[in-house]
């Protein structure tokens, strides 16, 4: 007698569900924290998501829009087109200062440069930085998510090195600001050491404090033209 056979998902199914959930709940409370920090509309939010621009380049699209006084949808035609971040920023007359991002100490690879380019220059060469696409999704991310949860820059970056996605830091650090009040601080002891050496820091149960209410200040608004400027 031959018994039917039944289909068992495997640990990996399984592992591969939770991780496609995960994804998909982070993409909606990474929309839902760019509509609060760039104060944009849920329904400008949702025109980005239809265009097929990924996650991690909403923020830059936003970040650039807002300083170079642009419609989104006039930057996402661009990137559609096949421009590089880049070539988009100088389009709209600004450069790559605006993409800087403050860092108390220095960085490895990957993305490490793109932090030091800043500190290597005065603030009058920015102009002059040269960055990859992938580096300015970085840069962008990483101010985006530190300004929104009043942490640093630092431990945001940290953070992306130990989940490699902003959707899982930004849910990481939601969770830290739900949790236990405690003061944002170094990802754990000694992981600046981990890191250093290449290992995964050790996660722990920090918070950060409330968001702040205050108006935020445009710190590299020198860095876009008026002339240049094109309004949506």
């Amino acid at each position: 007698m031959t018994l039917p056979s039944v289909a068992v998902p495997c640990a990996a199914q399984a592992a591969a569900t939770v991780h496609q959930r995960i994804d998909e709940r982070g993409g909606m409370e990474l929309d839902a924290a760019c509509v609060e920090h760039f104060r944009v509309p849920d329904a400008d939010l949702h025109l980005l998501r239809k265009s097929g621009i990924p996650d991690p380049e909403i923020p830059v699209v936003l970040h650039l829009s807002r300083h170079a006084r642009a419609a989104p949808e006039a930057v996402v035609k661009l990137r559609q087109d096949g421009k590089s971040w880049l070539w988009i920023t100088t389009h709209f007359g600004c450069d790559a200062g605006i993409f800087h991002v403050e860092v108390d100490r220095p960085h490895g690879p990957p993305y490490g440069n793109a932090f030091r380019y800043f500190k290597d220059r005065p603030k009058s060469e920015w102009h002059k930085i040269q960055l990859r696409d992938d580096e300015i999704v970085h840069l962008s991310n990483v101010r985006f998510l530190s300004e929104l949860y009043g942490c640093s820059a630092d431990l945001v970056s940290d953070w992306f090195a130990v989940h490699g996605s902003f959707v899982r830091v930004n849910l990481d650090l939601m969770a830290r600001k739900a949790g236990p009040q405690k003061p944002f601080g170094a990802v754990n002891r000694g992981d600046s050491r981990a890191l250093t050496a290449g290992r995964k820091p050790a996660r722990t149960s920090q918070a950060g404090p409330k968001r702040s209410s205050a108006p935020r200040r445009e710190s590299n608004a020198s860095s876009c033209n008026k002339k240049g400027r094109t309004k949506g």
